[in-house]
């Protein structure tokens, strides 16, 4: 709005003076913020990215900071890559327009290759039964030391699962028992959900 004042007013009608007044407007900012994407197989450690692409006409300096994603996975899965940001105390949410693009982060199962290889032995007859629970595991070619000893039954793997190796043979005495493979086992690994079947032989 506006006032006005003409010299020698009193020399105009009243009526024949119009005020047309025009519109001020303040229109929003468009903002879009989108996360990345992500994918990786399992191995034990959290998937993250916390990066965060501001386009459209972005925010006005000092309104908003600590603009980022804040999805985080360990395990197989899918998850938000939410985007969160601190509002500064100039920020008013009205004066934005804003578009929000959450991408996923997935973790996929392991699919290394996890072989597990029980020992050969060999005895001359002695009227005593015979066990060898040795045991040597390969990770993607790789070998895996042993952690708790002589006794070889427990592995500890790349991604900080444990592989646990139980005997499944109770021994052999005579020669008639002579089999081949016979020196068999179970095995068990920590988080065995986050592993393909198929890959451990």
């Amino acid at each position: 709005t506006f006032s006005h004042a003409i010299g020698h007013q009193n020399q105009y009608t009243a009526a024949n003076i119009t005020a047309a007044y025009g519109t001020l407007a303040i229109n929003k900012r468009d903002v879009t913020l989108t996360s990345n994407s992500g994918t990786k197989p399992y191995d034990g450690t959290p998937l993250t990215d916390a990066t965060v692409t501001v386009t459209g006409s972005g925010f006005v300096d000092g309104e908003v900071s600590d603009i980022r994603a804040t999805g985080t996975i360990t395990q197989t899965g899918t998850v938000t890559n939410s985007i969160t940001f601190t509002a500064n105390p100039s920020y008013a949410e009205t004066n934005y327009s804003i578009t929000k693009v959450e991408n996923t982060l997935e973790i996929t199962a392991n699919t290394a290759a996890i072989t597990i290889t029980s020992a050969d032995g060999s005895w001359m007859y002695d009227g005593g039964a015979h066990t060898k629970p040795e045991y040597t595991v390969t990770y993607n070619g790789t070998n895996i030391p042993a952690v708790n000893g002589s006794d070889g039954l427990r592995f500890r793997l790349p991604t900080n699962d444990t592989l646990t190796v139980s005997p499944t043979f109770t021994g052999i005495k005579d020669v008639s028992e002579n089999t081949t493979a016979n020196n068999t086992f179970s095995h068990a690994i920590g988080h065995q959900n986050q592993y393909t079947a198929a890959n451990i032989t």
